[in-house]
């Protein structure tokens, strides 16, 4: 159980980050397209700063990582910083944190291709979701409460560190 709240503190302090920047709190300071473009980035600096916790073996450096960089890249075209086509900057933003995490599993971090798969795939997914349908998925904080519940999961479900 120590392990599994060691891990899953830094998710649950992520979503109460997007949750504050991301969330209701401020749709009315900022147009909804920009708040959402830093969702990824607190998103996967929890999901990695959960991942250093859990060491090599983390559970969650393969988003943590995929997701960050997608993250950066999102909050640099939302800031204006990269003035490039968004479809094409969220891309190679991806491909970046593919080749990073592939790099991370070069150098021992424990992650399959299958769980950097699988990053892509929820985060092409609810930005698709996001993107054509809006509505519950224009919200941070339906982000926050998405990484609540991973935090609940990795504090129950978690082996020992």
């Amino acid at each position: 159980m120590r392990g599994g709240f060691v891990r899953g503190a830094p998710l649950l302090l992520g979503a109460a980050a997007v949750s504050a920047f991301c969330g209701t709190a401020l749709s009315g300071l900022a147009p909804a397209h920009y708040v959402l473009a830093y969702v990824p980035l607190v998103v996967g600096v929890a999901l990695l700063v959960s991942a250093l916790l859990g060491g090599r073996t983390g559970r969650s450096w393969a988003p943590g990582l995929v997701i960050t960089v997608w993250g950066i890249g999102a909050a640099l075209i939302a800031g204006g910083r990269w003035q490039v086509d968004l479809t094409g900057g969220y891309l190679l933003a991806l491909g970046v944190g593919i080749l990073a995490a592939g790099a991370a599993e070069s150098m021992g971090i424990l992650m399959t291709v299958a769980e950097v798969g699988r990053a892509v795939v929820v985060a092409g997914g609810l930005l698709l979701l996001q993107r054509t349908y809006g509505g519950l998925f224009d919200h941070g904080d339906f982000y926050a409460v998405l990484l609540a519940l991973a935090a609940l999961w990795e504090i129950t479900h978690a082996d020992p560190i």
